[in-house]
Parts: structure tokens; C-alpha cells; sequence
């Protein structure tokens, strides 16, 4: 609503200045804004909305890959490995075979674009690439066995790295006492509940963001070992809600009877005083998420466009696990 604008100024700026900003991204194509006549006969604006195309706009000036560039970006990439795969050799390191078709090393990760290579490929990007090693952290009353060895996580403290050939690899996973995992996206998160004794009554999993092949893998034979309901807690900001979205996605082809839920993630936090601006990077990861029709914590998202605002999870760190509620919704039901 065009009588809200002044409050998304910043401080020391006034209408005229937002107004000013407003018109600027009219004459560029970005916003549309909409219009009635008053009682003398006068247009007045009223509204505002994102135009058309405009979050490819903001792609571009965000310097993100607008679809056509990241399907360019696909298209030399699927080339470089199919003609890897004509000449058959031992995998490259990715950044060798990345800087060799791009000039540089860090300029696109091949994983984040699996689903896409391997599709026009036809085969795994570990056939013909060599990724760093990877692995999950995890602690919990859990077992499984791997190349004749018994592993038993509770043998290191406060967690244990099962890595991506690990993960591929063992059997007889076997869960004591327990049917609950957390699934965690932050590192410091993971780790002081750990040290609150959060493994002692479910398997905990540090996610490391969205998830990759190692915790898929993992997760996967935990599922199989009889987890029947998954809690995740992730930063509330567009790409925490995102990577929770992802993660149930994920998770209801692997087993749809498991019930995966959010915790702490709800939209009361948000109206901390300690919360943070959404940068203009959020507002284009969190306009994109609400345009997906079947994503979660709607509620969580509608009020973080209206409030502008984020919250990493460590924030709430802050309060004793008695009164956040963390021991009680950690309990199987």
C-alpha cells in the first residue's frame, strides 16, 4: 500500500525520498504501480506490486544467474562431462575440471546442479568428477556396521563424522531407545544441544545447510532403522524456511508415514528485538518462496515479508532449554 512505503525508509530519509526510489523502479519495469482518482478527479496512487519479471531483473542486478544464464552455465558444463565420459579416466578433482572449462575454480559448485548433470549425463558426476571428501555429523544411541567393523556413535564425543563412502556403504543400523531424529542447520546449534544431553533421547544430525548426498544417505538408513518422525530447526530467514521445505520434500519420497516437522521455527521469534533487516538477496529468495504453492511455515514467512525481519537460530540459544520448551518437545510422544 503506497500509505505504508515510508515505513520501509530508511532512518534520516523521508516520503518524498521513497517516493522518489519508487518511481525510479517504475521507469525501469520493476514495480507497477496502480492508481484512482480522488473526489477532485485527481490519479492518486494507491498500490505497488513487483512487475512481471522483475525478480529476474533483480537476479541481474544481484549479480545471480538470471534461468537463461544458469541454463547456458548447464549446457558447457553437460558438454565438459560427456566428453569426460568419451574418453573414459580416472575422476578429475571438480575445480581442475571446472577452472579447465571455465578459467576459474570457484565459479560454480557441480553439486548444486546435480539433479540437472547427471540428468543429461546419464551417470553419477562421482564417475567422472573427484569431490572433496564429505561427511555428517551425528551423534545418538546408534549402531551400524561397516566392512566387518562395528561402529557404535556413543564410542566419540560430543559427535561422530560419517563420511560420504561411509554413508554409501554400511548395514545394520540399528537405533536404541529411540524413534526421533533433529535434524539441525547450524553448527553451534548442533553442538550446545548436544552438550544439553539432546543425543541421550534422539539422533541428532547436523545438516550443514540444505542437505547433500552423505546426509541424504545418512538419514535414509536412519529412516530405515525405524525413525518415524523427523523435528528440523534452521534460521528463520527465506533460505532457513527453503531448506526446511526441502528436507520434507526430500524426505516423503524416501518414506511418506514419516511425519517431519518444524520446531522453533513458528513467527513469534520474529518480533525480537535483536532481529535482523532482510538484505535484498532475502527479499528475492523469500518472494520466490511464497511463490511456491505447497510450502511450509507460510505463517512464518507472510510475517517475516510484513516485518522485514530475520533471526538466526543461535539467538535463541540465549534462553535456558527449560524455557524455550526444548527438553519437553524433544520427548517421543
Amino acid at each position: 500500500r503506497w500509505t505504508t512505503l515510508r515505513g520501509f525508509a530508511k532512518r534520516g530519509l523521508d516520503l518524498i525520498d521513497v517516493e522518489s526510489t519508487v518511481s525510479a523502479l517504475h521507469q525501469a519495469g520493476w514495480v507497477e504501480i496502480r492508481r484512482r482518482r480522488d473526489r477532485s478527479g485527481t490519479l492518486q496512487a494507491t498500490q505497488l506490486r513487483l512487475a512481471e519479471g522483475a525478480i529476474d531483473a533483480a537476479s541481474r542486478f544481484l549479480g545471480e544467474r538470471t534461468p537463461s544464464e544458469r541454463q547456458q552455465l548447464v549446457d558447457q558444463l553437460v558438454q565438459g562431462l560427456r566428453d569426460l565420459r568419451a574418453a573414459p579416466r580416472p575422476p578429475i578433482p571438480e575445480r581442475v575440471f571446472v577452472r579447465r572449462l571455465l578459467g576459474q575454480t570457484k565459479v560454480v559448485r557441480l553439486r548444486d546442479l546435480r539433479v540437472a548433470l547427471e540428468g543429461a549425463v546419464g551417470c553419477r558426476l562421482e564417475e567422472l568428477v573427484r569431490f572433496h571428501v564429505d561427511s555428517v555429523l551425528t551423534a545418538g544411541p546408534v549402531r551400524y556396521r561397516i566392512r566387518g567393523v562395528n561402529v557404535d556413535l556413543r564410542g566419540s564425543a560430543p559427535w561422530t563424522a560419517v563420511t560420504e563412502a561411509a554413508s554409501a556403504e554400511l548395514s545394520d543400523v540399528v537405533i536404541e531407545g529411540t524413534v526421533e531424529l533433529v535434524t539441525i542447520e547450524n553448527q553451534t546449534v548442533f553442538e550446545s544441544l548436544l552438550y544439553e544431553g539432546l543425543a541421550k533421547t534422539a539422533v541428532v544430525v547436523f545438516t550443514a545447510g540444505y542437505l547433500g548426498t552423505v546426509q541424504r544417505n545418512w538419514i535414509a538408513s536412519l529412516v530405515g532403522a525405524g525413525v518415524r518422525r523427523v523435528r528440523h530447526w534452521g534460521d528463520l530467514d527465506p533460505w532457513g524456511l527453503d531448506i526446511y521445505r526441502d528436507l520434507r520434500d526430500w524426505l516423503r519420497t524416501v518414506d511418506p508415514d514419516v511425519v517431519v516437522e518444524p520446531w522453533r521455527m513458528g513467527p513469534a521469534p520474529l518480533e525480537r528485538a535483536d532481529t535482523q533487516k532482510l538484505t535484498s538477496e532475502d527479499w528475492v529468495k523469500l518472494h520466490r518462496y511464497l511463490a511456491l504453492k505447497d510450502a511450509p511455515l507460510r505463517e512464518t514467512a507472510e510475517a517475516m515479508r510484513r516485518l522485514g525481519r530475520k533471526l538466526e537460530q543461535e539467538a535463541l540459544l540465549d534462553a535456558p532449554a527449560a524455557e524455550s520448551g526444548c527438553a519437553a518437545q524433544i520427548q517421543v510422544d
